[in-house]
């Protein structure tokens, strides 16, 4: 290796790490703000524990503080996918979001969080 040159391991793109915070979310489809409790977290999305999920392709306004103690996260997203009732008896019930146009400063506090998580 050169000297200088720091290897990193490479970021799965749909890696996620354990992470449990009450995110407020906002959709089209509901009035008001309503609080779910997120299961894992990736660059690109975060898993949401519901019985109820929202149809996927529903837009989304959530918010969410991780634990680096910098503002919140404020993410514009889309339900990708659901998972309920039998589908939900190995896994929790809830559904993906994808971040959609997420603030470049929030996405490298993201990355940097999957990242030291595994570290």
């Amino acid at each position: 290796m050169e000297s200088g040159v720091v290897a990193t391991k490479p970021l799965k793109i749909n890696q996620r790490v354990p992470f449990m915070v009450e995110v407020g979310v906002v959709s089209q489809s509901a009035m008001g703000t309503r609080q779910y409790l997120a299961m894992n977290l990736g660059k690109g999305g975060i898993f949401l524990k519901t019985l109820l999920p929202l149809e996927p392709g529903t837009m989304l306004r959530c918010a969410f503080r991780l634990p680096d103690g910098g503002a919140p996260i404020i993410a514009n997203a889309k339900v990708a996918w659901t998972r309920r009732g039998a589908e939900a008896r190995a896994h929790p019930a809830g559904m993906g979001i994808r971040f959609i146009n997420l603030a470049k400063d929030d996405q490298l506090r993201l990355r940097r969080f999957v990242t030291d998580f595994e570290s």
